[in-house]
């Protein structure tokens, strides 16, 4: 990782502290689970921040949700954070485990982190185009129903000159999606999941890691700087499956730093690109 060893630690006692215990009891298994995805998107933050020497960092995640790299930004590394989110997952009719739209904008609040309430892709908050050095979209392009080339124009437009979009998905072709269709399974979610009623919050398209690239070499003003592979959703089954185990950390560890070898075979892909206007 890009985080030194200390600020590692800082976030691990921060996150299994404070933070978690911001959160009803009920999500905490959620949150144990998703600890080193947010571990990675900091890391990922912070590394194209430092190396670009972006002084006084102001960064907005576009559809955070949770905003827990948000949180931590703010918390340990004093970044200026913001979210722009439409919250519509998070009504009171849905009744999710982590808690309602009211309850995520406090804590978000209480940890200087500014939120949008609003649809990113509609954004009438003129005055915050081209305000950021750095925008963020971690796994949501795949849950939005409309061009893709749309979702990336939206997300530059806040960027400002010379800072950076930086936008991860989960991988369609990973290594064990590949398996499982060889072995005849489908690779999407339950079919339960895609029949429930109500307005439909699932994956409606993943990307490969070239068209991850493509879009943004498609683009009039980004420049793709940097681009890779991550398997935290490794971790991730393990934890859920068998817990916070000794194995559980060295398998996951095992198969994460073996994968990523081959980033087109990771189970998360992501670009880093820079807005060039």
């Amino acid at each position: 990782m890009y985080i030194s060893k200390d600020k590692q630690r800082k976030i691990k006692l921060f996150y299994f502290g404070n933070l978690m215990n911001s959160f009803d009891s009920k999500s905490h298994n959620f949150l144990k689970s998703y600890y080193k995805k947010y571990l990675f998107e900091v890391d990922l933050i912070v590394e194209t921040i430092c190396k670009n020497n972006i002084s006084n960092p102001k960064v907005l995640d576009a559809g955070g949700g949770l905003g827990i790299p948000s949180i931590i930004l703010s918390e340990i590394f004093n970044y200026k954070s913001y979210i722009i989110d439409r919250y519509d997952e998070f009504s009171d009719e849905h009744d999710r485990e982590v808690g309602t739209c009211d309850v995520i904008i406090d804590r978000l609040k209480s940890y200087d982190v500014l939120v949008y309430k609003e649809n990113f892709l509609d954004n009438k908050t003129h005055s915050i185009k081209s305000s950021f050095d750095i925008v963020t979209n971690f796994s949501v392009i795949e849950h939005i129903p409309t061009s893709p080339y749309r979702v990336i124009n939206a997300l530059s437009s806040f960027v400002n000159q010379n800072g950076y979009l930086i936008v991860s998905t989960p991988n369609q072709a990973h290594i064990f999606n590949r398996v499982k269709l060889m072995l005849g399974k489908n690779v999407w979610e339950d079919l339960a999941t895609f029949c429930e009623p109500g307005i439909f919050y699932g994956h409606v398209r993943e990307y490969l890691l070239k068209e991850l690239k493509l879009l943004i070499n498609n683009s009039d003003n980004l420049l793709l700087s940097d681009h890779g592979g991550s398997n935290y959703a490794i971790y991730s089954f393990f934890i859920r499956k068998y817990g916070n185990k000794f194995i559980t950390k060295g398998v996951s560890n095992i198969l994460d730093k073996s994968i990523k070898i081959f980033p087109t075979l990771c189970l998360q892909v992501y670009v880093v690109a820079k807005v060039s206007r």
